[in-house]
């Protein structure tokens, strides 16, 4: 049985236990599962507020496609985040398109300093979406830089 798989038992009529018996431990294993699940969620939380420091670079990137172009750019836009999220210095790397207009693409990235970044954009994957991409654009990229807010 794989890890994320919960062993459930169905009664028959040959299975001493009782339809309550049986219930309970089905609720016993579901809550085992429900248990380690949170465990490894806390962990990543803990992880997450670990890597991320005031010297991290964050980034949020905004592109518009052209009228009708938005489903040619949101393939492109899919496979470089395929690509990028693989890179090292990467900690965050999202992309998200607008809810009220379908053409607008947000990217919000973090990586863990300025040469991870630079790094990031001198790959070839980034050069091979730009020259592509280009021609789906309605406009320049923006793209709005800073670091954690310390509070």
């Amino acid at each position: 049985m794989g890890t994320d798989e919960i062993a459930i038992r169905i009664p028959n009529d040959n299975d001493s236990l009782g339809p309550a018996e049986t219930a309970a431990l089905n609720a016993a294993a579901l809550c085992e599962r429900t248990q380690a699940a949170a465990s490894i969620l806390q962990e990543a939380s803990v992880m997450n507020e670990q890597e991320l420091s005031a010297g991290n670079v964050h980034l949020i990137v905004e592109l518009t496609a052209t009228e009708d172009k938005h489903i040619e750019l949101g393939r492109r836009i899919a496979s470089l985040a395929q690509a990028s999220r693989r890179e090292d210095g990467v900690l965050r790397y999202d992309v998200v398109q607008d809810a009220t207009d379908k053409n607008i693409f947000r990217f919000i990235e973090c990586w863990v300093d300025n040469a991870a970044l630079v790094s990031h954009q001198a790959t070839e994957h980034v050069a091979s979406f730009s020259q592509d991409a280009s021609s789906l654009l309605a406009k320049p990229y923006t793209m709005l830089t800073g670091t954690l807010l310390q509070e």
